[in-house]
């Protein structure tokens, strides 16, 4: 399989960049607890530490598990969690929803994971 090319991993960093603002998965008030809450367990990551991997976004080791979590679970919840925000979606990623699905199933391919056996592809991908 073919490694990521400079235009996956432009999509990635504007996956990670959408999170980071609302009205994704992170709450209208960084003081909110609820959203902290929430975007740390669907995340995996406080909204700091998740700041500060899609801020060094591409200058990151690919192969770390931090990233690996981030990149997935980004993707992930931008197609499955019920974030409301398809409107919002052209102003933070250039490409369709159809495109990040494939730009997720090739990192996980490259990143050697495995979909678990529920019937959600979505709690599937979750790590």
């Amino acid at each position: 399989m073919e490694p990521l090319d400079d235009r996956e991993i432009e999509i990635i960093g504007e996956c990670l960049n959408a999170l980071t603002h609302p009205p994704f998965l992170k709450g209208r008030s960084t003081d909110d607890d609820w959203w902290r809450s929430e975007f740390n367990s669907v995340m995996g990551f406080s909204p700091d530490e998740f700041c500060d991997i899609a801020n060094r976004w591409p200058n990151v080791d690919f192969d770390s598990t931090d990233i690996r979590v981030a990149v997935n679970n980004s993707m992930n919840n931008l197609l499955g969690y019920p974030h409301h925000c398809e409107a919002d979606w052209p102003q933070y990623i250039s490409v369709s929803p159809l495109e990040v699905a494939r730009l997720l199933k090739k990192w996980r391919r490259l990143a050697g994971e495995v979909d678990g056996e529920t019937s959600s592809p979505y709690f599937n991908r979750l790590m």
